[in-house]
């Protein structure tokens, strides 16, 4: 089973949240349920995600704005304490990306997500 992996609660329940719900199915963050956390401790969370055919561009490559997605959603979910989620999800109140390399078709891209800090921007 994937959550043998963990050594801590914490990234436990950090999988099953993003894992998803059923519903999301019928929504573009069907995508964000394929992030695999393989680290997590409150603060900073490390996913791998893997490039699939229904992720790239016209040229074969991971798409731009489903990497920022993914990158957005992957950000937010550090607002996880632990226990619980807290009442406001989290979001980026600023995100710039540079794209260095290009993801293909089989190719595993690692996030790393990080919080600089919480509260009011």
């Amino acid at each position: 089973m994937f959550f043998k992996r963990f050594s801590s609660n914490y990234a436990k329940a950090m999988q099953e949240f993003v894992s998803g719900k059923p519903e999301w199915n019928e929504t573009f963050m069907k995508y964000n349920t394929r992030c695999k956390v393989i680290n997590a401790e409150p603060g900073n969370v490390k996913y791998e995600f893997d490039v699939t055919k229904d992720v790239v561009n016209t040229i074969g490559t991971l798409h731009g704005g489903c990497l920022a997605t993914l990158l957005g959603v992957c950000m937010a979910n550090l607002v996880y304490d632990g226990k619980g989620f807290t009442q406001q999800l989290g979001m980026a109140v600023n995100m710039s990306i540079s794209y260095l390399n290009a993801a293909k078709i089989g190719d595993t891209i690692i996030i790393q997500a990080n919080t600089l800090k919480h509260g009011k921007s």
